[in-house]
């Protein structure tokens, strides 16, 4: 599957083994933005973050952009999202996650 530039993650449990296989597949597919919504959303897109950075080499950097959306709902984030500029000629789908994430 190849992901969108700008997504919307429903946040799945932080610690999921799967989250890395995620955002391995964001950075390699060059997803410019990842917006996490939800419960511990400041915590997955920390550890997102942590993800992303992995072992400092330059060629995983820049990687995505990523925001946490807490107390706000998935349409407000989804909206940001789509008001959110990747470059001047951005006309870039956002993809809505709500991926089954197991922990």
């Amino acid at each position: 599957m190849t992901y969108a530039r700008k997504l919307v993650l429903q946040a799945p449990p932080w610690n999921s083994p799967l989250l890395e296989e995620f955002v391995e597949a964001c950075v390699r597919d060059k997803v410019d933005l990842i917006c996490v919504v939800g419960d511990d959303c400041e915590r997955v897109h920390d550890v997102i973050d942590e993800i992303i950075v992995g072992d400092g080499s330059p060629d995983r950097l820049p990687g995505p952009t990523t925001t946490w959306h807490t107390g706000e709902t998935f349409a407000e984030v989804l909206a940001f999202a789509r008001a959110y500029s990747v470059d001047e000629d951005d006309c870039a789908e956002v993809q809505e996650m709500t991926l089954a994430f197991h922990s």
